[in-house]
């Protein structure tokens, strides 16, 4: 039932804002594979990189945030990107950094917060 996974959904991100990063990391991921297509699949996965970003795990994050890209339906792709270019910023890679964030302004032009952030 749509409504039950989506309080589950809530219920976990309580969780994360409650810094219980461990129980809602493993939450989330139960939530992604049990079905990948759903459409808070690709907003469960940007939550397990965004559990790693807040506890400055940057690389961790970065890979969490690119499997965003395969899942759901999509709607979290323009701000995974941001979070991605951000967690190489943070990692000092800037170069990679700047690549990202050239490819919110190309692929998101309509985004303008996060191509003026960008």
């Amino acid at each position: 039932n749509i409504t039950q996974i989506y309080n589950v959904f809530l219920l976990i991100i309580n969780n994360t804002f409650n810094r219980e990063y461990k129980k809602s990391l493993e939450a989330f991921k139960v939530l992604v594979t049990s079905d990948n297509k759903d459409n808070l699949a690709d907003n469960s996965q940007f939550w397990i990189g965004q559990i790693y970003y807040i506890q400055k795990e940057y690389k961790l994050a970065i890979e969490e945030y690119s499997k965003v890209f395969e899942l759901g339906d999509k709607n979290k792709a323009p701000d995974t990107s941001y979070k991605i270019a951000l967690s190489y910023f943070n990692l000092g890679m800037i170069d990679k950094a700047l690549e990202h964030f050239n490819i919110i302004v190309s692929n998101y032009p309509n985004n303008i917060d996060l191509v003026n952030k960008s």
